[in-house]
């Protein structure tokens, strides 16, 4: 059963006792998100009481806004940037995790003794803060000279992996007891966590998400004991299966409630802010009340304008969703893990019946008889891609999974442009290791003979090559087959609907080491050169160092 209320949270003091005399506000924003965005995250970072600095890429830190207040300090962390320190452990120099070492590191910079923690986070960056959560709450934090050394991210990545092989040192275990704080974290605050591990199963561009989800899975479906609350907004009308939701298991100080609108609607990011400023409003409420209004101002929900009746949109219609699985949402047989405004909208829009909430016994009446009008939505958008083009002699490092027709590289590359991209360490062909520079069939008849019958891919390059390719379509990473699926595989093959992308790419064998001239407009992809119906019998990952040369 859901909890209700701040007053199940045990330790927190009640409203009019003392506070301890600081505390440390930790945000990390979602996938493609920043202040300009306005997500709920940042809406509810920019409340808390304090003066706000912009921090520049420091100590291979990434550029991060600081709040320094008479009682808090805080800090906010974009979802996605250049920069930031990288480490030389191949997966685990990716996205989230240098995010949440980055954030441990200023978090042990700011952190005095007897100061509480509060963390939140949206989409990826709930993901993100409940693994740095949970992370704290395990392993304590960096001394301050540990924290100030030019190591210090290293430092953090080595206890990061102690910490998730379980062989922590007695001496961090019992970093809080030693230090008189059994529960540090007064509150964990999250929108939408989504994907069985807290990351989507796609993201709608870069193929980093398996490599993620196997490197970097939490275990957080129990928060700690060490964390005394937890809230959790989620979306009703998201229907994206590769959005599903990552809910705690229940407990006392746990609270989940469920919101109109879908993923972004919940947490944020668009202009129209009636629905997010419900779970936001929701949010202020209950950081206000366990924190005793030591954090937030009077007037901290001034400018709001929540509307549980508002148009939600729909993000599951733009083009590269419409290529994925969708289902709704399996929310709880439990009316009191519905925020009010949830009978408040199905009260007054007689066009929103969404089926995640037809299992509700007590809501049942209201699906007696099916919508009479068409749901009105907000107007799709354009449909930004989330691309960039790299400057002459700037360069990225993208994941290239064995298994995946397409790794999408989040980059926009034009006819004209050379790119060098370097790609070390070994991948497997069903148990046939090799680099990225692939391997002949000498010696192999049946590869011979697909060779013969132009089964590969790129039939001038070797098996398992490492091929670049352009494409005009942004959104070719969504046609994917799922991981490991090699019946899919086939059906795709038959269809021939890789092969019809292929001949309207530019595809050019790059290897180990190899050089790009770009000679079309488009997207770039980089994949293992084999027969489209087997990669699902292919197995490894590599980290591909692409730098724009003219």
């Amino acid at each position: 059963m859901t909890q209700a209320g701040p007053a199940c949270c045990g330790p927190l003091p009640s409203p009019g006792s003392a506070m301890p005399s600081r505390h440390l506000v930790l945000c990390i924003d979602g996938t493609w998100n920043d202040p300009s965005q306005k997500t709920n995250v940042w809406e509810l970072f920019r409340r808390f009481n304090g003066t706000l600095t912009e921090v520049p890429e420091v100590d291979g830190l990434r550029r991060h806004q600081r709040l320094s207040g008479p009682e808090l300090d805080g800090l906010y962390m974009e979802g996605v940037g250049a920069g930031g320190q990288r480490l030389a452990g191949g997966a685990l120099g990716v996205g989230l995790h240098d995010r949440v070492l980055d954030m441990y590191v200023l978090a042990s910079r700011l952190w005095q003794p007897g100061t509480q923690l509060w963390v939140f986070g949206f989409s990826r960056g709930a993901w993100a803060a409940r693994s740095l959560a949970g992370f704290i709450a395990a392993a304590g934090l960096l001394t301050a000279a540990e924290a100030a050394s030019p190591d210090a991210v290293n430092l953090a990545n080595a206890r990061w992996l102690a910490f998730k092989t379980k062989a922590l040192p007695p001496a961090l275990r019992r970093f809080w007891d030693d230090a008189g704080q059994p529960q540090p974290i007064s509150l964990v605050g999250v929108w939408d966590t989504v994907g069985a591990l807290g990351i989507p199963f796609f993201n709608g561009l870069r193929s980093v998400d398996s490599v993620e989800r196997s490197v970097l899975d939490f275990a957080d479906l129990d928060l700690s004991r060490r964390v005394a609350a937890g809230r959790h907004a989620l979306s009703i009308d998201e229907t994206r299966y590769d959005f599903t939701p990552t809910l705690w298991n229940a407990r006392d100080g746990v609270v989940q409630h469920w919101f109109p609108g879908v993923h972004a609607d919940v947490g944020g990011g668009y202009p129209q802010r009636g629905l997010a400023d419900l779970s936001l409003q929701w949010m202020l409420a209950e950081v206000q009340a366990l924190s005793a209004g030591a954090l937030l101002s009077a007037q901290a929900q001034a400018g709001l304008a929540p509307n549980p009746s508002a148009d939600r949109h729909e993000e599951a219609t733009a083009l590269v969703w419409q290529l994925r699985p969708r289902k709704p949402r399996e929310l709880p047989d439990e009316p009191e893990a519905l925020h009010a405004g949830v009978a408040q909208r199905l009260a007054a829009r007689a066009d929103w019946r969404p089926l995640a909430l037809k299992r509700i016994r007590q809501l049942a009446a209201w699906f007696l008889h099916p919508a009479t009008v068409p749901e009105q939505i907000c107007p799709a958008g354009s449909e930004a891609v989330q691309a960039v083009e790299l400057e002459v002699g700037a360069g990225v490092t993208r994941a290239v999974e064995a298994r995946k027709w397409w790794n999408g590289t989040g980059l926009r590359v034009r006819a004209g442009q050379r790119y060098r991209v370097v790609t070390p360490g070994l991948w497997t062909d069903k148990g046939h290791p090799c680099d990225a520079g692939g391997y002949a069939s000498t010696g192999n008849w049946a590869l011979q003979i697909a060779e013969w019958m132009h089964a590969r891919r790129l039939a001038r390059a070797d098996w398992f090559r490492l091929v670049a390719a352009v494409h005009a379509d942004p959104y070719l990473e969504a046609r994917n087959a799922d991981d490991g699926n090699v019946a899919e595989d086939v059906a795709h093959l038959i269809s021939a609907h890789v092969q019809a992308a292929d001949r309207d790419s530019q595809l050019e064998a790059v290897g180990a080491d190899g050089v790009l001239e770009v000679a079309r407009d488009g997207y770039l992809y980089l994949f293992a050169n084999d027969n489209s119906a087997f990669y699902g019998n292919n197995d490894g990952t590599l980290q591909a160092s692409i730098t724009r040369l003219a």
